[in-house]
């Protein structure tokens, strides 16, 4: 809003007059927009004559006449012919348009009359409501356009900025393997899932190679160059592209080396070559970059390896029920089969990782081993082929088979405290060939025949509990533990013997 000057006269009127002041009104953002839109439309219909459709009735008050003494005249400049709406202007408005003009005003009026009469035809609230200039709303609405104008402009640009900074991928971030597919850097992949070799002389031209490479030494920090990455860490950077991708191929080409077609060799970590600018760093030949990379370069080479295997037999079980259940029989020995196994078989730097099988030829198919089991209940005489402990009392053993005092102790003498009158059992089934006492020295003593070969004796017992030709099963009682013949105490003296005079050492079959 324009500010008029109204001089010191005014204030002194203004100071009289009863009106009441409007508080001043804060407008957020909405109402100030609909304030503009307002105010501008309002002074297009004023600048071309806009006529409104919207019919408005007026009703004209007879206005009382005001009479007004003046001591001399007053020249107005020609304005516009005013209705009765313009007569309603106040005085300070008539003043300030002639100040604007150059013209005189009579001073003398009766201003507090026309200002109070004025007030209460209108029933306004305000005395004053100095006019707007069209050159201060001109400026005003130029102002506002071209604050908006700015406002567009800069949002626009921030949109850019920030698609920009949305796409752009730095060299340096360890996700570059996916951002510079859609940037303007180029990326050579070197992972064992996918592999994809770099540009070879063939592809890149010498003269690409030999401008990059000036350019590096004129320390031209635009020119293009290429980092080497291994597990998302920067290695070093250099200018020999071409040079650094084919040793990597070697490497790998030599790691194959020995090995058939079928061979692959990968790395086994991530290698990536990503092409960009990278200022600030330091340029390398592609020799310095590998030297640097060979402590973190793993070599995965997979091959197929055929090797002969044996397959385990297994075990069959065959039941007799006419037999005891103690019986155990082999009936038919095991053997081992052999198979061509083929693996695919992982190595990284040399050493095994991994071990698949992904054929299998077989050679030679396995031999069950059968055994013959019996399942019946009641006592076998037959003999089982194995030997029981004879004494269930003790395993106190006082004498070992071998030879003492000049001759061949062909036994083992089983002795302890209280073992006097203790059972002793058939060490296995057969039958009784030998019952009772005689001079040899055994006292009274027992001799099975097991019907294998193999024969047990019984000695120095203090009773028997079998006789000569009895049928009797492996742990079977036949007589008790004493000191008869030739004996210094309570034991008992067994021996195995292989036919009637072969002694045995019983300690190799208990």
């Amino acid at each position: 809003m324009s500010t008029k000057f109204i001089g010191k006269d005014g204030y002194k009127e203004i100071e009289s007059l009863p009106f009441t002041r409007r508080k001043p009104q804060q407008l957020n953002t909405a109402q100030k927009t609909v304030r503009f839109i307002k105010r501008a439309a309002a002074l297009a219909v004023k600048k071309f004559k806009i006529k409104s459709t919207r019919k408005v009735t007026v009703t004209k008050k007879a206005a009382q006449p005001v009479v007004r003494k003046q001591t001399r005249p007053v020249v107005m400049p020609k304005l516009e012919q005013t209705s009765s709406k313009r007569a309603e202007i106040c005085y300070f408005d008539k003043r300030y348009s002639a100040a604007r003009q150059g013209v005189s005003f009579n001073s003398d009026t009766n201003t507090l009359k026309l200002v109070t009469t004025t007030r209460n035809t209108t029933d306004r609230k305000y005395a004053h409501a100095a006019p707007v200039s069209k050159a201060s709303v001109y400026k005003s609405i130029k102002k506002k356009a071209m604050l908006a104008s700015v406002a567009c402009f800069t949002a626009v640009m921030i949109g850019f900025a920030s698609g920009a900074s949305a796409v752009s991928v730095p060299v340096e971030n360890k996700a570059t393997v996916q951002s510079a597919k859609s940037s303007n850097y180029s990326y050579v992949d070197y992972t064992s899932d996918e592999f994809s070799s770099v540009a070879t002389a063939d592809e890149a031209t010498d003269t690409v190679e030999k401008t990059v490479t000036n350019a590096v030494l004129n320390n031209n920090i635009g020119a293009q160059l290429s980092a080497l990455y291994i597990n998302g860490k920067k290695i070093g950077v250099t200018g020999e592209t071409t040079l650094l991708g084919n040793a990597l191929n070697k490497i790998l080409s030599d790691a194959k080396e020995g090995y058939d077609d079928a061979t692959t060799a990968d790395f086994a970590n991530t290698v990536k070559i990503i092409n960009g600018k990278f200022p600030n760093e330091t340029v390398l030949t592609a020799d310095e970059v590998l030297k640097l990379a060979k402590d973190y370069l793993y070599v995965a080479v997979t091959t197929d390896v055929t090797d002969t295997i044996a397959l385990d037999y297994g075990t069959q079980y065959e039941y007799d029920d006419s037999k005891s259940n103690t019986f155990n029989e082999t009936k038919q020995e095991g053997e081992n089969g052999e198979a061509e196994v083929t693996y695919k078989v992982t190595y990284v730097n040399g050493e095994q990782t991994n071990s698949v099988e992904t054929a299998r030829k077989v050679i030679k198919e396995p031999k069950n081993e059968i055994i013959l089991q019996g399942t019946s209940d009641a006592p076998s005489y037959e003999a089982t082929g194995s030997f029981m402990w004879p004494v269930p009392y003790t395993h106190e053993i006082v004498s070992y088979y071998g030879y003492r005092w000049g001759r061949l102790h062909s036994g083992i003498d089983i002795s302890d405290d209280g073992i006097g009158g203790q059972d002793i059992v058939a060490s296995d089934g057969g039958t009784v060939t030998w019952a009772g006492y005689d001079d040899s020295g055994y006292g009274n003593y027992v001799i099975i025949d097991h019907g294998n070969g193999y024969y047990s004796l019984y000695g120095h017992c203090s009773s028997l509990a079998v006789s000569q030709g009895d049928k009797v099963y492996k742990g079977q009682t036949i007589a008790y533990v004493g000191s008869t013949g030739d004996s210094t105490g309570e034991h008992l003296h067994f021996e195995i013997r292989k036919s009637e005079t072969d002694r045995l050492d019983p300690m190799d079959f208990l």
